[in-house]
């Protein structure tokens, strides 16, 4: 957890990423690796004390460096993190089609695991207080402005319009 910015840990703690997090790594991740889905996405995890200690791969050996904090990714690094994303949702998306199979009844990660995998990020401000909530306010406030600077397509800024409009 972050001890040495108040702002960040108050912020993990409202929306329970470590919980999250350990579940993620120590649990569902090792369950797509049971059922032979690639994890290759994500770091290993060694250990795990639940809501204290999580003992991650080293990802530094094979490679792996924090940008900058300022940095724009490039084109390349976006496609890199897109793949990844892709491959976790993947292989969700796998173990839920082989749970339903073996279970003889549909299966949904979101329903079975909703106390962790709920997100809180995307749901209409429910529980959110504080600077989270002005958070969120002002990104969306600063998005709906941003629109007008988008290239001239009209039906982008309208689909685009209509998905903050749903989001807040």
């Amino acid at each position: 957890k972050p001890r040495n910015n108040k702002l960040q840990e108050e912020t993990a703690n409202e929306v329970d990423v470590f919980k999250r997090e350990i579940f993620l790594y120590d649990v569902l991740f090792k369950e797509f690796a049971k059922y032979g889905y690639e994890t290759s996405f994500s770091p290993r995890s060694y250990y795990c004390i639940p809501e204290q200690t999580l003992v991650m791969e080293d990802i530094y050996l094979k490679g792996y460096r924090l940008p900058e904090r300022q940095t724009v990714f490039d084109l390349d690094k976006l496609h890199c993190m897109l793949k990844s994303l892709a491959m976790y949702h993947a292989a969700g998306f796998a173990y839920e089609r082989t749970k339903s199979k073996e279970l003889n009844k549909p299966f949904c990660l979101g329903e079975e695991y909703y106390d962790v995998l709920e997100e809180v990020f995307f749901t209409q401000y429910r529980g959110m207080k504080g600077h989270l909530l002005d958070w969120w306010k002002t990104s969306f406030d600063t998005m709906d402005k941003l629109i007008d600077e988008l290239p001239k397509d009209e039906e982008y800024k309208k689909v685009f319009k209509k998905l903050l409009k749903n989001s807040t």
